[in-house]
């Protein structure tokens, strides 16, 4: 009695009658599994391959694969080399369905966006411009008038815009990131060009190994634009993209650039700063940029130019043998990465190479690192890893054509123990790091020419984001092999949500806009109040002058009265008998006033202030003179205050004294009054600022 037949590994390398690999919805189970129809363990009994056959003619699973054609895209990927599973199938080039359990169909909105979306991947690609979008729905619509995609399609200049600038590009953007984060280390390669724009635009790619593709890879990061930028600036900056998008400084291994002294600085400026976080930088110098440019010439002018160029053969020998980092001891070890030096004598080399790179492996990893390298050392290599193809020419002699060193490794790397670990971890680890090392400017220098495709004469008002989702798409759709870039669900969610991110943006940009615009009013409101107080400052001080000034000149004809009546009272007691200061007292000096005649003393009683009285003194007699100036003197350098008329019996000096001490007052009060003022005007006026 025949057996049950059990699961062959061999089945999923056959293929449907559509030619397609079953090993994209056949899986391994008791007998085996459709990954499409969800099926459990199918029925096999003794059929073997035929209950298989059996399965995919069933209406079921036929209507399965055929919606999975109308909206899944078919990719051609590399093969991978792993052990065979029953999950991996190991492949060359083979025709696949990408993510055939992750990606569900699509409804017909999405079947919508999906259209769109492959437009918008075509613009960026072939360098359209997003006025050759205008009414390019029409187009289609005329083009497919039976397709209910097509009537739907709506694709202007401005939707294009949004769609690439803040749908697509930060999208793959940001898968790239999620790529760099898996990588211990990267390599920033950077230049600056002046791009049609006349701005300077500092491209900057990133060179890692891609676990994805088991490849090094070099992408494209992100284009700044900048004026006249400094090291300091550039460093600047370099960081806060780094910031912005999460990625630690200190994965960065080293900076491809070529030689201009800003160059240097700006790697000596990161390298100081990475030194701050206990890392560095691995310096090995730069490449030289060389440009040539070759004229029409007559026959002679090309004799001597080759002349010439056979001169310079030989002297760029002689230059090498000088000039060559052939004492570069770090570049001397590294070739043991060839396939033909994974000899034991080696291992001293390899362990010089891991300490060289800064802040990678551990000491303990660095003492595993050399049992690995031995384990490597005697190691059984399939030539499939090394020669690629041999090809005989006409001669009858081989042409060989290698394979890529990292194609070497990732293939020696993914060997595994019998219990499924990786064989060489910390080899791995190494290796990997090693393999991204910038070897020249060349991959900046190409971006150039993808800038100069895109950034054309007639798209000179590209903003900033604009440029960096042009690149950041055509670079993914690059990568992808052209036109097989997955459009998964996520990609169509970044899509749809474009619009809305487009719309914040412009709702931060008019806010921040209308911020700015206040603040210049407020500055200038401050401004104009400013100038108001400088004005009334200097208003303040022009016054201040005028009363300083008029004191001055009150002060002198102070100082000149006093020094006039002084001389007069000099005069007098020098001409007559009795002196001034022989009044012992003020009382004694207006007493002596009594005995003046009545009708003098009248005339001194009519004067109605000091200096009346004054000038009615010039009719009193020189002795009777003499008297009251003693008075008036003895009143102006005693306390006037202390003075009481009424004490007086004389009714004329009752009323001359009346009358001085009336003076005294006004003139006191005013004198107050002045005073007064220049303390206010004092404190009103700011100082100095």
């Amino acid at each position: 009695m025949p057996k049950d037949t059990k699961f062959n590994k061999a089945w999923l390398q056959r293929t449907d009658d559509d030619g397609n690999q079953v090993c994209q919805w056949l899986k391994q189970g008791t007998t085996f599994q459709c990954v499409l129809c969800k099926t459990g363990d199918r029925e096999c009994a003794n059929q073997g391959w035929s209950a298989i056959y059996q399965h995919m003619k069933t209406k079921n699973h036929v209507e399965k694969i055929k919606a999975l054609k109308n909206n899944l895209k078919f990719v051609t990927q590399s093969s991978k080399s792993q052990p065979l599973s029953t999950n991996d199938i190991l492949e060359t080039s083979s025709l696949r369905l990408d993510d055939v359990r992750k990606s569900p169909m699509l409804n017909f909105d999405q079947q919508i966006t999906k259209a769109e979306t492959l437009w918008a991947l075509t613009v960026a690609r072939r360098g359209f411009t997003y006025n050759s979008c205008n009414n390019i729905g029409d187009v289609f619509r005329s083009m497919f008038p039976d397709s209910k995609i097509a009537e739907q399609f709506n694709m202007q200049s401005k939707k294009i815009s949004y769609v690439i600038s803040h749908g697509i590009g930060p999208y793959f953007h940001r898968d790239l990131i999620k790529q760099l984060k898996r990588c211990e280390k990267f390599v920033l390669c950077i230049d600056e060009q002046t791009n049609v724009q006349n701005k300077k635009q500092l491209d900057l790619l990133v060179k890692f190994w891609s676990y994805d593709e088991g490849l090094v890879v070099t992408r494209y990061f992100k284009s700044i634009l900048l004026g006249h930028a400094q090291a300091n600036v550039l460093q600047d900056a370099i960081i806060n993209c780094f910031k912005t998008d999460g990625i630690d400084l200190k994965r960065l291994l080293m900076l491809g650039r070529d030689n201009p002294s800003v160059n240097i600085s700006l790697e000596n400026l990161i390298d100081q700063e990475m030194k701050k976080m206990e890392g560095g930088l691995l310096l090995l110098g730069s490449c030289e940029r060389v440009r040539k440019q070759l004229n029409i010439l007559t026959q002679q002018e090309r004799e001597t130019f080759f002349n010439d160029v056979r001169k310079i053969y030989h002297g760029i020998a002689q230059y090498f043998k000088l000039n060559l980092p052939l004492k570069n001891q770090f570049l001397r070890d590294i070739k043991i990465l060839h396939h033909s030096l994974k000899g034991v004598q080696n291992a001293d080399q390899i362990i010089r190479v891991a300490r060289t790179i800064p802040q990678l492996l551990t000491d303990r990893e660095i003492d595993h690192l050399r049992d690995e390298w031995l384990t490597y050392s005697i190691e059984t290599i399939d030539e499939k890893w090394i020669i690629k193809s041999v090809v005989k020419d006409s001669t009858g002699n081989d042409n060989i054509t290698y394979q890529r060193i990292d194609f070497y490794w990732n293939n020696v790397l993914s060997i595994t123990t019998t219990d499924g670990r990786p064989k060489y971890p910390t080899l791995s680890k190494l290796v990997k790091n090693i393999l991204i090392i910038s070897h020249g400017n060349a991959d900046v220098e190409r971006s150039f020419s993808i800038n100069e495709n895109i950034i054309v004469s007639n798209r000179s008002l590209l903003a900033e984001l604009s440029i960096n989702g042009l690149r950041t798409t055509y670079d993914a759709v690059k990568c992808a092999g052209g036109d097989c870039v997955p459009i998964d669900k996520e990609l169509l969610k970044a899509v749809q949500n474009s619009y809305s991110f487009y719309r914040e943006e412009l709702a931060v940009a008019k806010a921040a806009a209308e911020r700015i615009e206040k603040e210049r009013e407020e500055q200038e409101n401050i401004n104009e109040m400013y100038k108001q107080v400088l004005k009334q400052e200097e208003d303040l001080l022009v016054k201040q002058k005028k009363l300083q000034r008029q004191q001055q000149e009150a002060n002198l004809i102070i100082a000149d009265a006093s020094a006039r009546y002084t001389s007069t009272v000099i005069d007098a007691s020098a001409v007559h008998e009795t002196p001034p200061n022989q009044a012992s007292n003020l009382r004694e000096a207006l007493a002596a006033v009594v005995t003046l005649p009545t009708n003098q003393t009248s005339a001194l009683s009519q004067t109605v202030n000091l200096s009346e009285a004054s000038a009615a003194i010039a009719t009193i007699s020189p002795s009777q003179t003499l008297v009251l100036s003693q008075t008036l003197y003895l009143s102006a350098t005693l306390d006037i205050n202390d003075i009481d008329a009424n004490n007086y019996s004389n009714d004329d000096l009752k009323n001359l004294l009346r009358v001085v001490l009336a003076e005294n007052k006004r003139l006191t009060d005013q004198l107050n009054q002045q005073r007064n003022e220049q303390l206010e005007n004092q404190v009103q006026v700011p100082g100095d600022k």
